[in-house]
């Protein structure tokens, strides 16, 4: 059931990220800017609009990344220019460096306080999610970069490329584990002490970031797992294979709830990729191609509740039973699951 449309003042709306509240969405204009809008008032009020004029992100956003409280968000435009905004204010804190050819990733620590990105092919950076200033730059990799995380307290990261897997102290740059995955790596989740590895062969493979031990691995069939998710309680994680093929499996036996099947209308790449996240109750999750289509589950009752086929862009949400959504034509609307 649609509730609200919006339309955006400043050019048509490419992409929208909701708060974790439900109360605000940040969207991309066609016009260079980012516009906020209160998701509580019924006819979608503009509280501000962000113009970010001679610069990308108002183009289509390429990844994004925000708080739990959704007052930060680092956003990636099109042509691979990553930025911090406050989305309480309004405000761009500040524009991140990246190299063309960079990986579009990055990850926020749950307080904001620092972001953790790709500045390269092969490097990372650290970021200050206060002043954007680059705090550390990480090198070793000898394969280009595919996936990369942070943990929830900023202290740590992961990263790889190829098969080799990094993890990260993010207080002195040091290199905590190097760790052979035992297949290319394709994507990555990390929560807690846990690293969960999706590879281009098919499986999916469990780490302790601590030891570098692994303590599970799940074989299925030789696709790519193009993403991978744990919930918040880290009893489960979802993932999304280069087909399409949608599984939930219970943690840490590796057993499985149950598939389901979504249609791949791209083939998943550095430039447009397959995701998957869990909302914050752990009930819904939401798999999505960047610039076709996403697909809600609930994985309680291990059903499809929603499933859209929109262009273009980033479809996220964060408040219980609402999804935000891009038309066609650039209208941002939000979605009850009731």
């Amino acid at each position: 059931m649609v509730l609200t449309t919006f339309s955006g003042e400043n050019g048509a709306l490419t992409a929208s990220i909701v708060d974790s509240a439900g109360t605000r969405m940040a969207a991309g204009s066609g016009h260079r800017s980012v516009e906020i809008f209160d998701l509580e008032h019924p006819a979608g009020q503009q509280l501000m609009a962000l113009p970010l004029r001679g610069e990308d992100i108002g183009l289509y956003l390429r990844y994004a990344d925000w708080t739990p409280e959704g007052n930060r968000a680092v956003l990636i435009g099109g042509s691979g220019t990553a930025y911090l905004i406050d989305l309480l204010q309004g405000t761009k804190r500040a524009r991140l460096y990246m190299e063309p050819g960079a990986l579009p990733r990055a990850a926020l620590s749950s307080d904001g306080q620092r972001v953790f990105l790709a500045v390269d092919a092969r490097r990372l950076g650290l970021f200050s999610g206060d002043t954007g200033k680059l705090l550390m730059s990480l090198e070793g990799h000898e394969d280009d970069l595919a996936a990369l995380a942070i943990r929830a307290d900023g202290q740590r990261g992961v990263s790889a490329g190829g098969r080799e897997i990094r993890v990260w102290n993010l207080e002195d740059g040091r290199t905590i584990q190097t760790i052979d995955a035992g297949a290319e790596v394709a994507s990555l989740a990390y929560l807690g002490t846990n690293i969960a590895v999706g590879c281009a062969d098919g499986s999916i493979r469990l780490f302790d970031d601590e030891t570098g031990g692994m303590s599970l691995i799940i074989e299925m069939a030789q696709i790519p797992v193009a993403a991978v998710a744990f919930s918040p309680d880290a009893t489960r994680l979802i993932s999304v294979a280069a087909s399409g093929q949608v599984s939930l499996w219970n943690v840490p036996e590796g057993s499985k709830v149950r598939d389901w099947g979504i249609e791949v209308q791209m083939t998943p790449t550095r430039e447009g990729h397959l995701s998957v996240r869990f909302e914050p109750r752990g009930r819904y999750a939401i798999a999505y191609d960047q610039r076709f289509s996403f697909t809600v589950f609930d994985t309680q009752d291990a059903e499809i509740v929603y499933q859209s086929e929109l262009f273009p862009a980033i479809t996220l949400f964060d408040r219980d039973d609402l999804v935000g959504t891009i038309s066609p034509y650039g209208a941002v609307g939000t979605y009850s699951l009731q």
